[in-house]
């Protein structure tokens, strides 16, 4: 929303430094961009009046004007412009003036003639693109004022990035109410904002507009109003034109810049129809699947049937609240037009002018809920300046209208104690009533309980917290103290506390949380998982954000490759987050949504360094992160990976002792590196499943140590090669029971030698906490073990 300090100094008495006004909004939360001048810096530029036009000697298309500058005697200047005439008042700029772009008048001669200074256009002063003719100035411009004062071109500009919750101040009037509310220590406890202009028309004759309303609780208020005989081809005033300019908004003809002019000004969404156009009245009804409407901007809207529109008796006319159509449109013709104005239920216009790729202001407003009792207001106001502009004879007012679907506002119950237990401070009940009735609700206060009903243009303000904030908002979060919350421990597990300490496992390791998109493009979806089913956006943010993630995988693999594009190679990036899984016979509403953890590595194992070798990773450092995350649960066991993303060689999925996947580790396979276009050598990527069965944190337990020393026996196995390591050690685990203090494999052999076998060494670590085990005992243990071996896997002693 750009805010015009003139406008709200003209329209409300606010007049505060722009500096004041963008600290104060964004202190309380509405966050100012960026602060411009309406007009580029320049000088030297008054408002002139041409006196006298004649041809130039030597140029058919430049003319010899004669101009009164307001200074001395009229000046001579050359200028082709094709809307030069005698009387009209332009800009001027005098020898010495300086434009935007650092263009320097000076005296010049143009065919022979001399030109004593420039006449201008709009584009000349950085005021708009349009550059067809001179700047025609009103015709009570006072000849030889600076054009800078005169159009007040000093005006600041202030950006305002409103949060969605904050739809009220989408116009002059919110923003006035705001800055009231935020500068009251500035403007005094007597400022009050004007009261609504509430004027009406003259009215020629009862309302012929009917109106049939087949969605009361969709659009509660329609009213509609005929305006006949207008002229539309007048100009719309140039104060109209130049604060549409100013606000963002392109001027068209005096009907569109009207409802534009009374949305900025109230908040309120209008639309004119060209009244010739309409069949048989206006209807309010749901969209036919398949049917179809040309849009203002030309495209075509096909329509699925959950759609809300404006019709006729025979066609479509608009989509409400969002654009109208082609055929009702105005045009350079149009002399009757039905001028709209509506409330329409925020949910039923939300996301609309996204399914059609629109972007359209009253959408803006209207999805996210404006005053409901302006309507008429708003109406009004615009037939007034509608009649006044371009004449024509005002209708009475057609309306539809369903209180019972209107917005009920419920009143809210305060309680001093609250606000106190919320802030971490307490307010003085007149600063607090002082706040709540400046949100221009009904405030009730007794016994230190406020009940308040909030106004028709706070849709935000539904519970006794949203009043909370905005008593701590209004009077500055400056004043809240930085005092710490008390925090009382809670032992025992919980998801939160899962996260942030894995995550703090994963920071330990060197690796860096990142935060990616829950959407994904479909590109990277069909590398990873080319045969599932994916869920698809109707709406999406833009075409590389259309479907919700599978696997927390492909947006951390797009970050290392776009970090390796930038000559980052040493990358190690961790996510938690959730995943979006269709399920079979499910609605998309009822996706399974587990909450994952899942990490990427690459480029070297340890920084470049002088004591030691520098080492690529590889899949047993990947390996070793995973065992970190998983070392409080027991039996885990690693097989080749299913998942066709990791390289078949280098991937493992990763099971419980119930058999439960777990989730997997390894390499990315090279033909998906290859189809991602990553270049700089392999990643490594795990993923663990869903964090729901994790541990809440590590507990450290308490165990003995042992008093009688340990026996450890070395085995050389010669087993078949497709025999993974993991199963001979959990083989001897279950043989060996309670004296098996520890078992790993510390060698791998593989030689001609050998044929398809290899040989394992496995360390065997022995020890019995109530007695030193005699050699005997051992020899039985071992032998018993390798027998075990034997009948499992046919191994064989080397």
């Amino acid at each position: 929303m750009l805010l015009s300090t003139d406008w709200l100094k003209e329209a409300y008495g606010i007049a505060l430094p722009p500096e004041l006004l963008a600290e104060r909004l964004t202190m309380a939360g509405l966050e100012v961009d960026s602060m411009e001048r309406a007009a580029p810096e320049f000088s030297g530029v008054v408002v002139a009046q041409v006196l006298t036009l004649n041809p130039h000697p030597d140029a058919d298309k430049l003319r010899v004007a004669s101009v009164d500058s307001g200074h001395g005697e009229p000046l001579q200047i050359v200028c082709g412009a094709p809307n030069v005439a005698v009387g009209v008042k332009v800009p001027l700029a005098t020898i010495g003036a300086v434009l935007p772009g650092d263009l320097r008048i000076k005296k010049s001669k143009l065919r022979g003639v001399e030109s004593f200074g420039m006449l201008c256009s709009a584009r000349e002063l950085g005021l708009s693109d349009e550059h067809a003719g001179l700047l025609i100035l009103p015709e009570d411009a006072p000849v030889g004022a600076d054009i800078r004062d005169y159009l007040r071109l000093n005006d600041a500009i202030i950006d305002i990035d409103l949060t969605p919750n904050r739809a009220d101040c989408f116009s002059m009037l919110g923003l006035a109410r705001e800055i009231a509310q935020l500068c009251r220590a500035e403007l005094g406890a007597d400022y009050r904002l004007p009261p609504l202009e509430t004027a009406g028309v003259a009215i020629s004759s009862d309302a012929t507009l009917t109106i049939e309303n087949r969605a009361p609780q969709d659009c509660p208020r329609y009213l509609g109003r005929i305006i006949r005989g207008i002229d539309i081809g007048r100009a719309t005033p140039p104060h109209i034109a130049e604060r549409l300019r100013r606000a963002g908004i392109r001027t068209h003809d005096p009907v569109v810049d009207i409802t534009n002019y009374v949305m900025l000004t109230l908040g309120t969404p209008l639309h004119a129809f060209d009244a010739d156009k309409v069949q048989g009245g206006i209807i309010i009804r749901q969209a036919n699947a398949g049917e179809t409407l040309r849009l203002l901007n030309d495209s075509e809207a096909t329509f699925t049937g959950d759609e809300l529109l404006i019709a006729d008796t025979e066609k479509a006319l608009a989509i409400a609240g969002v654009m109208g159509g082609v055929d009702s449109a105005c045009s350079d013709t149009t002399q009757n037009i039905i001028l709209e104005a509506a409330w329409f239920n925020p949910p039923r216009i939300a996301g609309k002018a996204r399914r059609f790729s629109l972007s359209s202001d009253s959408a803006q407003r209207f999805e996210r809920g404006v005053d409901y009792t302006l309507q008429e207001t708003a109406i009004n106001l615009a037939a007034r300046l509608i009649t006044e502009i371009c004449g024509g004879e005002a209708e009475e007012i057609a309306a539809s209208v369903s209180a019972t679907d209107l917005p009920q506002r419920s009143a809210i119950t305060l309680q001093r104690a609250a606000i106190a237990q919320r802030v971490g401070r307490e307010y003085d009940d007149a600063i607090v009533t002082h706040i709540l009735e400046g949100l221009g609700g009904d405030v009730q206060y007794r016994d230190g309980i406020w009940t308040i009903i909030p106004p028709s243009w706070r849709f935000d303000l539904a519970i006794p917290a949203d009043l909370i904030e905005e008593i701590a908002r209004i009077d500055g979060y400056a004043h809240v103290p930085d005092r710490l919350p008390a925090v009382e421990y809670q032992h025992g597990a919980g998801e939160k506390r899962a996260l942030r300490y894995y995550g703090d496992v994963l920071v330990a390791q060197g690796f860096q949380e990142a935060v990616t998109y829950s959407f994904i493009d479909r590109a990277s979806h069909q590398a990873f998982f080319p045969e599932a089913t994916t869920i698809n956006l109707q709406n999406p943010i833009s075409a590389n954000l259309a479907e919700m993630r599978l696997s927390l995988l492909p947006g951390l693999v797009n970050a290392v490759i776009y970090n390796r594009n930038r000559q980052q190679q040493d990358v190690r990036l961790f996510e938690i987050g959730r995943v979006f899984l269709p399920q079979t016979d499910k609605t998309i509403a009822d996706c399974a949504q587990p909450t994952r953890l899942a990490g990427v590595m690459s480029g070297l194992a340890a920084p470049e360094q002088w004591a030691a070798e520098a080492r690529k990773i590889d899949f047993f450092d990947v390996k070793a992160v995973v065992e970190t995350l998983l070392l409080q649960i027991p039996g885990i066991s690693y097989h080749p990976s299913q998942q066709t993303y990791l390289h078949p060689g280098k991937g493992a999925d990763i099971y419980d002792s119930e058999g439960r996947y777990l989730g997997c580790v390894g390499a990315l396979h090279p033909q998906l590196l290859q189809t991602l276009d990553s270049r700089g050598g392999e990643i490594y990527a795990f993923e663990l499943d869903d964090l729901a069965w994790l541990p809440a944190a590590h507990l450290p337990r308490y165990r003995t140590i042992g008093k009688f020393p340990a026996v450890r026996r070395d085995l050389a196995l010669v087993v078949d090669k497709n025999i993974a390591a993991a199963d001979i050690l959990a083989c001897i685990r279950t043989q060996i029971g309670a004296l098996l203090a520890d078992t790993w494999c510390f060698d791998l052999y593989q030689g001609v030698s050998l044929g398809n076998k290899q040989s394992l060494a496995v360390a065997i670590l022995l020890q019995d906490s109530e007695k030193t085990l005699q050699d005997e005992e051992v020899a039985s243990i071992i032998d018993a073990t390798v027998t075990q071996l034997k009948n499992t896997f046919n191994a064989e002693l080397r």
